[in-house]
């Protein structure tokens, strides 16, 4: 399944230039920031938690579809709505996107070596 929505880039109307650079920085942020927020939520960092996956939803809406965005934002929704270092499910779940967050980051890649 892909990922990655490529037709959204275009609709942006960015210069080549900006594509490259703001899928460059997507890409090299996307993982580390999923791997912060698995961290987060293994130490049951609640607060901190919610507020990183808030800003991984407003990441991924940028250039994923849009499934991938409404599945993080269960997670997030979830992890709101569980008390604290109750969050087995949302571990669970984050364990789940990962390979979705690693098909797309590869899709990316391939997207700017394929690129003008």
């Amino acid at each position: 399944m892909q990922e990655l929505d490529s037709q959204r880039i275009e609709e942006f109307g960015f210069t080549d230039a900006q594509v490259k650079e703001l899928l460059g920085n997507f890409q090299k942020n996307l993982l580390v920031d999923f791997e912060q927020i698995r961290a987060l939520c293994q130490r049951g960092e609640s607060k901190a938690l919610i507020s990183n996956l808030h800003a991984f939803k407003g990441m991924v809406s940028l250039f994923s579809k849009q499934a991938m965005v409404d599945r993080v934002a269960i997670i997030e929704a979830e992890a709101q709505a569980q008390p604290e270092l109750e969050k087995s499910n949302v571990a669970e779940q984050l364990k789940a996107l990962h390979a979705q967050l690693v098909q797309l980051h590869s899709e990316v890649q391939a997207y700017l070596i394929d690129f003008h």
